[in-house]
């Protein structure tokens, strides 16, 4: 019986795979190791132990850092994402515009050693071979020894990452030993992870990946072999299919209900909020009422709303996990992978990507992002860029989308009728 060793390797998506249940992974062939069955066995409870461990450690973590800066130096000249990425490294999530900025962005450069990630860019910029820039760092460490004990007990013939391709365990996996008779696998987490952030190692055997159109992207960003590549999709397009797809029964009224959909990155999503409530309620719109839905795990924009929750009192909050669109009757959406299940759900919707010379993650410098290519090809998106552009929907309705060529979409958000989870350990027998 092959013994199988999952790891999750950061938060966000440890978020999204706890959320729906890792125990889920289940089948009678193969012996499971994960944190989500510490009551099945002792070890279990050590896996959970020394992932947060590894996850929460701040040493590993500025080395993990640093690795990655290397690798979107060596590789920034492919995409714009990786650019973008690169400029937050060095120098934070704000653009200098004054004298406050500039001390903000100063705090940030020394805070994460912005003269040692210039001497890595150096190195990459130089073509310094890969294998010795991870030498350099040398994150040997007490927690790496017992992470390489731990998977020695349990002595898997499979270790499973979902990851983002940019954590503190996707330089673990470049670093530690690797037996030939061990295999790696990846999943990836997310619509735009193999675009604008994550490098892959060569050393994992198979890579999962969300949909058709990042196997261009893994082939160009990190030459990985297409038979290394398969496509699992994801449990969000699996929920979206199963409430908006062949048994979509249509709107479910609720007064002319606008609703507002955030992104992760910081973005003053707020003031865009107070500005489009205002208008609605001092001018004769199509809707009624607005709703705003935080992305869940933003942690700046849930402060805010903490602190200005009196301004707040007229607009409804749904941070809900299971949101459903066919309550509303008009959609405002910031660029997020939110984005492919409003088009699914066949709501009026537009785009908003405005530009903010505060904010270096804009919504507008996610539009620009290399995953959106394909969906802004197919032109079922209207898109604003400022607040100007949105006044005719809220005024007279946004307009429904064109029809979907679903071949199409399929390439970005596929549909499958079997379960997540089995196509997981269907492709993991399979090694």
């Amino acid at each position: 019986m092959k013994r199988i060793l999952f790891f999750i390797g950061d938060a966000t998506t440890g978020w999204k795979m706890h959320s729906e249940n890792l125990n889920r992974l289940s089948i009678s062939t193969l012996k499971l190791f994960h944190e989500d069955k510490i009551s099945d066995s002792p070890l279990n409870e050590e896996v959970k132990k020394i992932s947060e461990l590894i996850r929460g450690d701040g040493e590993l973590n500025k080395k993990a850092r640093l690795f990655y800066t290397y690798n979107l130096a060596r590789n920034c000249y492919k995409s714009y994402s990786f650019r973008i990425r690169l400029l937050m490294i060095l120098f934070g999530k704000y653009r200098i515009k004054g004298i406050t900025s500039f001390k903000i962005v100063l705090r940030h450069m020394i805070k994460n050693n912005f003269f040692l990630a210039i001497i890595i860019i150096f190195f990459s910029l130089i073509r310094f071979p890969k294998l010795r820039a991870i030498s350099l760092l040398t994150p040997k460490t007490d927690l790496i020894e017992s992470f390489e004990n731990l998977i020695e007990k349990i002595d898997p013939s499979v270790i499973v990452l979902f990851s983002s391709g940019s954590d503190n365990f996707s330089f673990i996996f470049e670093y530690i030993e690797k037996p030939l008779h061990r295999k790696y696998v990846l999943i990836i987490n997310n619509w735009d992870n193999i675009s604008s952030k994550s490098f892959i190692s060569n050393r994992f055997d198979l890579v999962c990946l969300w949909n058709k159109e990042q196997i261009f992207f893994a082939q160009k960003y990190n030459r990985i072999a297409a038979d290394k590549l398969v496509v699992v999709g994801s449990i969000t397009a699996d929920k979206a299919y199963l409430r908006y797809g062949n048994s979509y029964k249509g709107a479910l009224p609720r007064k002319k209900n606008l609703l507002f959909i955030g992104q992760q990155n910081a973005y003053d999503e707020l003031s865009e909020i107070l500005k489009i409530n205002a208008f609605i309620r001092t001018n004769n719109c199509y809707y009624n009422n607005l709703t705003y839905r935080p992305h869940p795990i933003s942690n700046q924009q849930n402060r805010r709303l903490l602190i200005n929750s009196t301004k707040l009192e007229n607009i409804e909050i749904d941070d809900s996990s299971d949101i459903d669109l066919r309550y509303y009757d008009g959609i405002i959406t910031l660029p997020t992978t939110f984005l492919l299940e409003v088009i699914l759900s066949k709501r009026p919707f537009i785009v908003y990507s405005p530009y903010s010379s505060v904010y270096r993650m804009s919504p507008n410098t996610m539009w620009n992002y290399n995953h959106f290519d394909r969906l802004k090809k197919m032109k079922i998106c209207n898109i604003a860029y400022n607040f100007n552009d949105l006044i005719p929907g809220l005024t007279t309705g946004f307009n429904s989308p064109q029809k979907i060529n679903m071949d199409e979409f399929y390439n970005i958000f596929p549909f499958f009728t079997s379960n997540y989870y089995k196509r997981i350990t269907s492709c993991i027998e399979k090694l």
